[in-house]
């Protein structure tokens, strides 16, 4: 039996969508957040430097390059647990950076933003899919978010299990590592 072209293009569509974990987005002619039932959030931004684009599972719809991968839960070398990426890198965000303009220019040599690459994020089964989603940075780079914080990595951490840069102060703010609840974790106190 031959199977028509069309259905043949709408299964394949299909099969591609399953397996990238993406969801379609809004009609070209609707803005994200519309009556359509989009979970937009919008962020409060006085310079419109990036906006919410969505939480869950993302689409594969940025070039940007990082290796995110699935984010999972470490232990090693933590207060407790914390996100970290695909390699095990910790994860941080900044105390008070909701849109990724807090950390720009000389700040992210220190402190690369976790960005979309080819292949969307997802999460273990420790971590809450709805916590997920991505803003989009002054720079036009697409950047992954948990629990409406920016993730980044710190450039001094040399691998997996390397949190060196929780509790840090630095000239651009207090970084954190982020726990499986989407909260910051104590620094540990010597």
């Amino acid at each position: 039996m031959r199977i028509p072209t069309v259905l043949l293009a709408l299964c394949t569509t299909i099969t591609l969508a399953l397996a990238t974990g993406c969801e379609p987005g809004p009609p070209d002619d609707q803005t994200p957040g519309d009556a359509d039932g989009d979970a937009t959030v919008a962020v409060p931004d006085t310079n419109h430097a990036a906006r919410v684009e969505g939480t869950g599972q993302m689409g594969a719809d940025a070039t940007a390059p990082d290796d995110a991968g699935q984010l999972q839960v470490a232990t090693a070398g933590g207060p407790g647990p914390y996100l970290a990426n695909s390699a095990g890198s910790a994860l941080y965000f900044m105390e008070g950076d909701t849109d990724g303009s807090g950390c720009v220019d000389a700040c992210t040599q220190a402190w690369p933003p976790v960005l979309v690459g080819e292949v969307a994020p997802t999460v273990g089964p420790e971590l809450q899919a709805g916590m997920l989603g991505r803003i989009t940075r002054a720079d036009g780079s697409v950047q992954v978010i948990y629990n409406q914080h920016p993730l980044y990595r710190y450039a001094a951490d040399t691998g997996a299990g390397r949190t060196a840069g929780h509790g840090v102060e630095d000239q651009w703010g207090h970084w954190y590592l982020i726990g499986p609840g989407g909260d910051a974790l104590e620094p540990v106190q010597p």
